[in-house]
């Protein structure tokens, strides 16, 4: 029984979307790392009580607007990459390319499990003190770690619980005083967002490599 074989068309659609989407992710995730996140840290860096808290909502509201599109796209990518593969393997003239395409798959989905080890705590930790009750003044500001449940609690907290900016000795002046919560959490804000932008500038490599190899793959055809 002759099996059917995907059309021309079908298979030329699948490498124009897999390489598309490869490319429109790698200029999503470095439009962040040289625009989006450094626009971020200068205006927490700024001289206000609410700085920290503001440089959080900002991220949290490109993050946001990242998660409709990203992970759909990169899913979208690693499958179609995948059937290339696939395919490839069964027709290709070149018995390198269903290789290529094949790494191109394996290079688009490797972004998903460093996103979710590498990226996601602190994501979610920013996102977190975006959504979190403002600071109230505090004449006398201190820090004390809560056991029981691993949070910090810091000056001016309301009933609801900010999320964790551990550990606070990272941040300890020199000095016998303590930071208020608006300069703690300015400092460790910006440690977070400095080290989430490095990170996802590494993980720009995924769909970089994905993209080259996937173009590699369909002009060697």
């Amino acid at each position: 029984m002759a099996t059917t074989q995907p059309s021309s068309q079908l298979i030329a659609a699948t490498k124009g979307i897999a390489i598309a989407a490869s490319f429109i992710t790698t200029g999503s995730l470095l439009t962040n790392s040289t625009s989006v996140v450094p626009i971020i840290l200068h205006s927490g860096s700024a001289d206000d009580s609410s700085a920290a808290q503001t440089a959080a909502q900002q991220f949290a509201l490109a993050y946001r607007a990242g998660k409709k599109t990203l992970p759909p796209a990169e899913i979208l990518s690693t499958l179609a990459f995948g059937f290339l593969a696939y395919h490839s393997n069964q027709n290709a003239r070149s018995p390198s390319t269903w290789k290529l395409y094949a790494g191109a798959a394996a290079a688009m989905f490797s972004v998903i499990p460093y996103t979710l080890v590498l990226m996601e705590q602190a994501t979610l930790k920013l996102v977190q003190l975006a959504d979190a009750p403002p600071h109230h003044a505090d004449s006398q500001p201190s820090l004390t770690h809560k056991p029981q449940n691993g949070l910090l609690s810091v000056p001016g907290q309301s009933a609801v619980e900010r999320p964790a900016m551990t550990p606070a000795e990272e941040f300890e002046p020199f000095d016998d005083s303590p930071f208020s919560a608006e300069e703690y959490e300015k400092a460790k804000v910006q440690k977070m967002l400095k080290q989430w932008n490095a990170r996802n500038t590494v993980r720009i490599a995924g769909p970089l490599v994905a993209g080259v190899l996937g173009l590699w793959a369909a002009l060697a055809e």
